[in-house]
């Protein structure tokens, strides 16, 4: 069977929303979403701990906030199209049965399992099916030889490299439905 790798953040969720929103209140600000750059807390004077804290706490209050209106049919075709899916997530890893909850509670599976933790590069191969929207995690993928679906935002507009950019996720499952 094949293997796909699908993020959560900005994929099956959106996170930055919220997170955005946390931020501007927090620390008095007006930053644009999406936002411009992949580290773009920099470019306001936040420090990564305290970044990383607020981005915590949104992913603390997903349990109650709906997926992407095409994210359950994304988990179907995967899996008539023979793959399968392990959903892997750039956060702490005592996340996981929480995020593997919200998977189920939306029904988002079937999926093989969930990971949470911050290097997904051990998941990456050749013929795997990578849907993520990282600027790292598309590098680290094409270089591991797999195919890489994301969606285009202007962070990560700028990676290419055989990346297959789309607008949003129903159009990766129409894409995914085509193939």
């Amino acid at each position: 069977m094949r293997r796909a790798v699908v993020d959560v953040d900005q994929v099956l969720f959106n996170l930055h929303t919220p997170l955005i929103q946390r931020l501007n209140e927090k620390f008095n600000l007006r930053m644009p979403d999406p936002p411009r750059t992949w580290t773009f807390y920099d470019d306001y004077g936040i420090s990564k701990s305290d970044f990383y804290r607020e981005v915590d706490l949104v992913h603390y209050r997903q349990w109650r906030t709906p997926p992407d209106w095409a994210a359950g049919e994304l988990f179907r075709v995967l899996k008539r199209r023979g793959y399968e899916t392990i959903v892997a997530s750039h956060r702490r890893s005592e996340m996981t049965p929480a995020l593997a909850g919200w998977l189920e509670r939306f029904g988002m599976t079937p999926f093989a399992g969930v990971y949470c933790g911050y290097d997904k590069s051990f998941l990456y191969g050749p013929d795997v099916l990578v849907i993520d929207d990282s600027p790292e995690n598309i590098k680290n993928a094409l270089e591991a030889g797999g195919l890489v679906l994301t969606i285009s935002y202007p962070y990560n507009a700028h990676v290419g490299g055989g990346a297959v950019y789309f607008d949003g996720l129903g159009d990766i499952v129409r894409w995914l439905e085509t193939r």
